[in-house]
């Protein structure tokens, strides 16, 4: 199905084709007879229009999907229009060169697209936008164009769309761009969906010599042209995290929370589990004061450990105090500062173990071994909270199941 957008007056096109890409019926169907139309029990494709969702590669710290999918926002934050908290992301496949291909979308519109499509009684099985599923690949690429749009498929995880007036200046960029990574595709098949002959001729005119140009019959709909080169096994399945089927099942049992039985083993479960946690405090006040007595010790490793919390207050007391000749107050105070921001924040059972700590041109640098990219982020907005406090993480590497990372903080106006 192609929807135009999630309303209710707007004809759906929608095709039934098999895996060889013969199309045995289609039409064009008000969203509400949609589900009537279709086989029973068919979980159906939905895919949106132009504009819904871009494409990007990213190189991320891990290959543990959940992770990486954590990561995701994080390492592509400077490529995105929009706050990432306003945003879905969808992890795709890993490419040769190890970059994950990712979709993102904003996450009301896809919550629109979600409502739209349980509102008529469809439960599609994959949701991805239309130029993901045009099969091609990085020496064969894919056009399908009409009078006013086109999806540029450019291989697995790396396709784009656009209008068609843009297309003529788009595609030699996006062409020069893989020749100069040599990478230049050997073929560019288009599909043309009503396109008229002009637009054709200046694509073609926009290519190099050494790129073949081809073109498949005109067919009077998207579907059909698709049909053809239909390759499921490239989408991104944007039905993924809080959008996942996992998740709109357990929103649809929500409403029986109330139930006796339900209830009562919940009961049960929370005496259970404040059982659990009386237990394990004991252990955690002790793995605390451990993690205090090695922090102290990498901040002060010449020091005998008796009360590392009373240490630390008489040591970070001199440091304030100290005029000596080793440096000017500011240097002292601004050590000071930083040592009794950072302190609190690598105290915890999900804190991240520092490895060593210098202090250098008014900043302090953290070498750090972290749980993961959202422990590192935690520690960030922790420091900002405390005040006019600028922290970088300069780097950040897998290493098994945790991430080593060097930090460096300092203040704002520095």
């Amino acid at each position: 199905m192609t929807p135009q957008a999630p309303r209710d007056d707007l004809a759906v096109a929608w095709c039934l084709a098999d895996t060889d890409g013969h199309v045995h019926d289609q039409d064009e169907t008000p969203p509400d007879e949609l589900a009537q139309r279709l086989p029973s029990g068919a979980q159906p494709w939905l895919l949106l229009p132009p504009g819904e969702v871009t494409v990007h590669r990213a190189t991320l710290p891990t290959r543990n999907r959940q992770k990486a999918r954590q990561a995701l926002p994080w390492v592509l934050e400077e490529h995105l229009a929009a706050d990432p908290d306003e945003l879905h992301f969808a992890l795709g496949g890993v490419d040769e060169q190890g970059r994950h291909a990712a979709a993102v979308i904003d996450s009301q519109r896809m919550a629109a697209w979600v409502e739209w499509a349980r509102r008529h009684q469809l439960e599609p099985r994959v949701v991805t936008p239309l130029e993901l599923v045009l099969a091609s690949e990085p020496q064969h690429w894919r056009l399908l164009l009409d009078a006013e749009s086109g999806w540029l498929s450019m291989g697995p995880g790396c396709a784009l769309a656009l209008d068609a007036a843009i297309w003529p200046v788009a595609l030699p960029r996006l062409v020069a761009e893989v020749e100069a990574e040599k990478d230049l595709p050997e073929c560019l098949t288009v599909h043309p969906v009503g396109a008229s002959a002009d637009q054709l001729a200046r694509l073609k005119a926009t290519l190099p010599d050494s790129v073949r140009f081809s073109q498949e019959a005109d067919k009077p709909c998207h579907l059909p042209a698709l049909a053809s080169a239909f390759a499921p096994g490239q989408a991104i399945n944007l039905l993924q995290g809080p959008f996942s089927g996992r998740e709109q099942w357990l929103r649809r049992l929500r409403p029986w929370r109330a139930v006796a039985g339900l209830g009562l083993a919940w009961v049960g479960l929370q005496f259970l589990l404040l059982y659990a946690e009386v237990r394990d405090l004991e252990q955690t006040e002790q793995a605390l004061r451990a993690e205090t007595v090695e922090l102290y010790r990498s901040a002060f490793p010449d020091s005998r450990v008796v009360n590392p919390r009373v240490q630390m207050q008489r040591a970070l007391a001199d440091l304030a105090s100290d005029t000596d000749d080793d440096g000017p107050r500011g240097t002292d105070d601004t050590f000071t500062a930083l040592l009794s921001v950072v302190a609190p924040t690598l105290v915890g059972d999900d804190a991240p173990r520092l490895q060593s700590l210098a202090f250098r041109q008014q900043r302090l640098e953290l070498e750090l071994d972290a749980a993961g990219v959202q422990a590192l982020e935690a520690l960030r907005e922790a420091i900002q909270e405390q005040g006019d406090w600028r922290v970088q993480i300069h780097s950040a590497s897998s290493r098994g199941d945790r991430v080593a990372s060097r930090v460096t903080v300092q203040g704002g106006e520095s």
